[in-house]
């Protein structure tokens, strides 16, 4: 049983004590505060970007460099030049134009062909694509470049304010064309965040890795994904056809042109059909505008 005396005792004690809790309590607030202003978003970055890796696997995926190609790609052949006839008139044979390889010209831009061989090609009630169905049994999918949309522009032009901010926190590497905004997306990863990495740095990111989730892969969330850089055209793939399955590229040229091919293989009669990374880069990587039909 407690006296008189030792309850005294036991309140001095407490008195004693308060004062060095309370003075814990106000470091401990003053820190929290101190971090909260100095880390807080990078934190809140942190933990969002592990949380949306673990909602979407996808997101930590980054392209990796496809391999040069074996061979070096065939370049396109010149326009042969007129053949005249004793007047300067333009000869209705050219021999040269019979001798060139034929290329497959699709809304004022031309590649070589990746299948030796005839093919069908099948344009849709939209306009938006043509689809070549090669009597080998490959199928590959070319987009009209006009349905492609301008990222870069659609930002400028539909919200000002918006890309005045997005400007902002990319100053210090600027975006100018889609090709660098697709190649920042892409390259962005959760794994690059940190609770003490710089502020700028942390909006850039948090930005980034959004921008990612609203662009996603193209027809898969999952498999190989790569760059690719043949000069005039650069961009990324997804998917890889020794996977035997449909592979999309989404290329750009020097000129911020934005394109996109699909590859598969059709099945049926052709099962035994395949398609090549030679032959995915002998399509993309030979990719010109139509000559006098630049613009």
């Amino acid at each position: 049983m407690l006296t008189a005396e030792d309850t005294l005792l036991r309140d001095e004690d407490d008195e004693k004590t308060k004062p060095w809790l309370t003075y814990a309590l106000a470091a401990f607030a003053i820190f929290v505060g101190i971090y909260s202003v100095k880390w807080g978003f990078q934190s809140l970055t942190w933990i969002e970007a592990r949380a949306a890796a673990d909602a979407n696997p996808w997101l930590a995926t980054t392209p990796q460099p496809l391999p040069p190609p074996a061979q070096p790609l065939a370049p396109l052949p010149a326009p042969p030049p007129p053949a005249k006839g004793k007047k300067g008139a333009v000869a209705k044979g050219n021999a040269a134009d019979k001798n060139a390889p034929a290329l497959i010209k699709l809304y004022n831009f031309q590649f070589i062909p990746p299948w030796p061989g005839n093919y069908k090609p099948d344009p849709s009630p939209t306009g938006n694509y043509t689809t070549l169905r090669f009597e080998s049994g490959q199928v590959l999918v070319f987009y009209n470049p006009e349905s492609q949309l301008d990222s870069l522009a659609t930002l400028k032009q539909s919200d000002p304010a918006n890309y005045q901010k997005f400007a902002a926190i990319f100053s210090g590497s600027p975006i100018e064309n889609n090709y660098a905004l697709f190649n920042a997306v892409y390259g962005a990863a959760p794994s690059a965040a940190s609770p003490f990495m710089n502020g700028l740095d942390a909006e850039r990111l948090h930005t980034l890795l959004g921008w990612k989730l609203a662009f996603g892969p193209d027809l898969t969330e999952s498999g190989p994904f790569h760059s690719f850089d043949y000069g005039a055209i650069k961009g990324f793939q997804f998917g890889e056809p020794a996977n035997e399955k449909p592979v999309a590229v989404r290329a750009f040229d020097d000129k911020n042109r934005q394109f996109r091919y699909i590859f598969v293989v059709s099945g049926g009669a052709n099962a035994n059909a395949v398609i090549t990374q030679e032959q995915i880069n002998t399509a993309v990587g030979t990719l010109k505008p139509v000559p006098f039909l630049d613009r």
